[in-house]
């Protein structure tokens, strides 16, 4: 698990990652595909996203 933290106009937007590897794809062109997803870490964050 990753975190990040981005100040956008003074406020903090905090997210933490997760990631997955396709190693045995039955599809050759998934094979290897590395999928890493953002998510938000807590309420003001989630928040922020949730008005748009």
């Amino acid at each position: 698990m990753i975190t990040l933290e981005i100040d956008v106009d003074g406020n903090p937007l905090r997210f933490f990652s997760t990631s997955a590897t396709l190693s045995t794809a039955t599809d050759a062109a998934l094979e290897g595909l590395h999928l890493e997803t953002f998510l938000p870490a807590d309420d003001a964050t989630r928040h922020r996203f949730d008005q748009r």
